[in-house]
This record gives C-alpha cells, sequence and structure tokens, in this order.
C-alpha cells in the first residue's frame, strides 16, 4: 500500500503503562553498552520465535473467525480491534526476533487494517491472504538480515491486492 492519501479510520496504538521503576530511579536514557548487552542476550538467547509467532497467528486466525461469524453482532471496531493487536506482535517480534519478512507483511496488514471502514467479503478476503503468507513464513521459519526476491514478491501482491480494494471501496 503506497498512496498514503487514504484517510487512517483507526491507529494502532501501543498503550504504555506508567513505568514506576522509572519514576523513583529517574530518567537520562540508557548507556549504549547497556542496549548492546540487551541486543546480544536476545541473540544468544536460543528463544525460538516460531512458537511465539505461532501463537500471534492463532490469534490472529480466531479474529478472522470471530470477525467472519459475528459481523452485523458485533462492532465493526471491535472486530479489527482482534486482528489488529495480533498483527502488532507479529510485527514487533518479527523484528526483535530478525524475521524481517513477519515484519513487513504484518506492518502492511497492520496499515490496511489502519484504512478499512468495515471487514466486509472483500476485506476478509485480503486479510485471510495475509494470514496465509504470514502462515507460510512461519513454516517456512527462516531467520535472515534482508527479505528475498520472493519476499518482494508476495508483499508486492498484498500491496496490489490492497490497492484493488481501495479504488473500490475508497473513492
Amino acid at each position: 500500500m503506497t498512496d498514503n492519501s487514504r484517510e487512517r479510520l483507526r491507529k494502532a496504538e501501543f498503550i504504555t503503562p506508567p513505568n514506576t521503576l522509572k519514576l523513583k530511579a529517574g530518567s537520562g536514557g540508557l548507556d549504549e553498552k547497556i542496549i548492546e548487552k540487551a541486543q546480544k542476550m536476545i541473540e544468544q538467547s536460543g528463544i525460538d520465535f516460531v512458537p511465539i509467532g505461532q501463537r500471534y497467528l492463532v490469534s490472529l486466525t480466531e479474529g478472522i473467525r470471530l470477525t467472519e461469524t459475528r459481523r452485523g453482532e458485533v462492532e465493526d471496531e471491535t472486530l479489527i480491534a482482534t486482528m489488529l493487536y495480533p498483527a502488532m506482535q507479529l510485527k514487533a517480534n518479527g523484528g526483535m526476533f530478525k524475521y524481517p519478512l513477519v515484519t513487513l507483511v504484518s506492518a502492511k496488514l497492520i496499515r490496511f487494517l489502519e484504512h478499512i471502514k468495515e471487514p466486509n467479503d472483500d476485506a476478509m478476503d485480503i486479510i485471510n491472504g495475509f494470514a496465509t503468507s504470514l502462515q507460510a513464513i512461519m513454516l517456512m521459519g527462516e531467520k535472515s538480515a534482508e527479505v528475498s526476491d520472493h519476499g518482494h514478491e508476495l508483499t508486492q501482491a498484498l500491496d496490489e491486492a490492497c490497492e484493488r480494494y481501495f479504488e473500490r471501496y475508497v473513492r
């Protein structure tokens, strides 16, 4: 989705709770060495992102199922939020665990969800396409520093589907 001229109908928002420890200790930023040490711990932790990502994919799939079965009964905003939250988690965790294609596809899904007015059948087809793409990426389970040519082709196809949707529904 390259067109930024569309009105964003909602914004994915991270809510940061008050940091009571910071209030007690004060502020001033972190020493670069601490940040480097934390990054090194994440990289050497041996934590496998795939099971974490799969849990968020299950949550996304449940949001899709809920949306498809409860449209008209539950507010559209609530239904969209059930899909937006796991997409945000996939984006954040994909970046932290060096799964750039998960991050890229999730970011595009977030942007799509931020701009749709309602989760109609065509929107749900696209959202299902994002979920299927994320599932395939997770099944491959490969870390990489960069997005491959196939990954770029996939994201281009998702972008094109989003553009066709907006050409039809947003004027």
